[in-house]
């Protein structure tokens, strides 16, 4: 489960194949405990015994230790750049992963997805200097 990929699109597959294959809950959680790589892991090492065994609780921690939540997500398609060894391509591929991850247009309407876009838009135009006073002061509309 690397975080530079999406670890909810591994985890997706992997649901998928393990129900394709009727794998009971406990083999499923345990091939899966197998797979993790070292952050997925680290979140696995936070929840008790208990908590590891059952799959959404194991789910929700790895996803929120990568950063694989809506403001992660927004986090890393504002930081994103152009890596020295990366094609173009890889990072176009990137960044609509990152938005679809932020916008998530399979929960939020249409009015919602452009609300989050003005929103971004509105917060850089106003720049660091004038946000904190600007965002404080009521709504515009």
């Amino acid at each position: 489960l690397p975080a530079e990929d999406r670890p909810e699109a591994y985890l997706g597959l992997f649901e998928a194949k393990a129900n394709a294959n009727q794998l009971a809950a406990g083999s499923m959680l345990s091939y899966l405990l197998l797979q993790l790589t070292r952050e997925a892991h680290a979140a696995a090492q936070t929840l008790s015994a208990e908590e590891v065994m059952v799959y959404a609780t194991l789910k929700m921690a790895i996803l929120n230790r990568v950063g694989a939540t809506t403001e992660g997500y927004h986090r890393r398609l504002r930081e994103r750049r152009l890596g020295e060894t990366e094609h173009p391509c890889t990072l176009a591929d990137r960044l609509h992963d990152y938005t679809m991850g932020w916008l998530d247009p399979d929960t939020n309407s249409k009015d919602r997805v452009v609300e989050l876009v003005v929103m971004e838009q509105f917060l850089e135009a106003l720049g660091p200097a004038t946000v904190g006073t600007a965002t404080g002061t009521g709504s515009c509309g």
